[in-house]
């Protein structure tokens, strides 16, 4: 270090800079040997990192199997030409199964006789994000259906496509509706809505004009609140160079931090925020009328995430303020939303609207692993959740009616 100094003092001002640019290129270089080197859990971004932190063993073995497969296939979704629909291609694989039809779990079938249909939607949450098959949120609640009442045929269906806000869950169940013939679709929306109205603020999205894969630029229109920053680098960076300090292979807890996010909300986010309460509602209204025309029943969760959250772990707190450093006021923001949506129903007496953004108030463990998806625990009591909803609206009662009905082709 002092023969590095002495040379230093004695070069040239561009002989100085030209080191320091080489020590700089050789510290980012090092810090990508040292994550690679020291990061057992295969850390390949911060999120992980904390997706990690809160699997056991064996679910995070599952999860990293899931994603090196999604990641070797290049399963990004396609376009569907003339809507404002993205889809998944098929495929089969021992934790995921994408049908024909681009959604998540088995084929369609013809519906039959005493069968009871349930549609829930969503965006990552119900999709399941990280989970095989068997443990999505619409899995746990058919499972919780079925085992309350042996006796009925109750089938759930998960059209959660990730980035899905309530335009396109709608878009999704027209589309599909007459195919699978549901007494009832509940649809589970609020955290992609909010993200897109921060950015955008509440608009009709604008039909893809073509049919095909999604390609860079679609990627970076639709998703603006997941580009990669120097912030989340650096974060990286800093916690792999603690973990070689510590222990190998084990990142620490990220700091944690007093406030949950950055307090007021500015006249912009504010109105965008108010917008956001009229036209969701209206949406929900709208379609709940259109289906209830046919005899389908509807129902609407306000989706619970760690803004909404008291007591937040240090874990969820962490996250929260990083993404609120990256999305200044996004916290208050989102509690805004909630507010506006709580005023609008209020005003319009909307009796299919159940508010769960604050139903795990109160629990200290982790149930986000970042500032919207979900833990394995908090997946299995969100499942849980949506199944005591179901049933507190008569679920069991129509399905064992239904499961009664005589076969007319006996």
């Amino acid at each position: 270090m002092l023969i590095l100094r002495r040379h230093l003092d004695g070069g040239s001002a561009a002989k100085r800079i030209g080191i320091a640019l080489a020590a700089l290129l050789f510290f980012l270089l090092l810090s990508e040997a040292l994550m690679t080197l020291f990061d057992a859990k295969q850390v390949r971004n911060d999120i992980e990192y904390y997706i990690a932190r809160t699997f056991t063993r064996e679910e995070w073995k599952i999860a990293t199997q899931m994603r090196d497969i999604l990641l070797d296939l290049d399963r990004r979704p396609f376009c569907v030409k003339d809507t404002i629909l993205y889809l998944y291609r098929p495929m089969h694989t021992k934790y995921l199964n994408i049908n024909s039809d681009g959604f998540r779990g088995p084929e369609i079938t013809p519906k039959q006789p005493g069968e009871y249909r349930i549609i829930i939607t969503g965006a990552s949450i119900s999709y399941g994000l990280y989970f095989p098959d068997q443990q999505t949120m619409p899995a746990v609640v058919e499972k919780r259906l079925r085992e309350q009442c042996p006796e009925c045929r109750i089938t759930v269906y998960n059209l959660g496509i990730e980035g899905y806000d309530l335009k396109r869950d709608i878009a999704l169940v027209d589309r599909l509706v007459d195919k699978i013939a549901p007494d009832l679709v509940l649809f589970y929306a609020g955290g992609a809505d909010v993200n897109y109205v921060y950015t955008w603020g509440y608009r009709t999205h604008e039909p893809f004009n073509h049919d095909g894969p999604f390609n860079e630029e679609q990627l970076r229109a639709l998703q603006p609140l997941y580009k990669k920053t120097w912030l989340d680098y650096s974060r990286v960076v800093r916690l792999v160079a603690n973990s070689v300090k510590s222990e190998k292979g084990f990142l620490p807890e990220p700091m944690r931090l007093a406030e949950a996010f950055t307090p007021g909300v500015p006249p912009d986010l504010e109105q965008k925020a108010k917008e956001f309460g009229e036209g969701f509602v209206n949406d929900m209204a709208t379609v709940s009328a259109r289906l209830g025309a046919r005899g389908i029943e509807t129902l609407f969760a306000f989706m619970p995430d760690s803004v909404f959250k008291e007591p937040r772990s240090p874990l969820e707190s962490s996250t929260l303020k990083i993404f609120d450093s990256m999305y200044p006021h996004f916290g208050a923001f989102a509690m805004s939303c909630r507010e506006h949506v709580r005023e609008e129903v209020r005003e319009t007496k909307f009796d299919k609207f159940y508010d769960f953004s604050d139903s795990f108030d109160g629990i200290e463990a982790d149930i986000f692993y970042d500032f919207i998806h979900m833990t394995p625990r908090g997946n299995r009591e969100l499942g849980d959740k949506m199944g005591d909803l179901l049933i507190e609206k008569g679920v069991l009662e129509k399905a064992r009616k239904a499961a009664a009905t005589p076969n007319p082709s006996r």
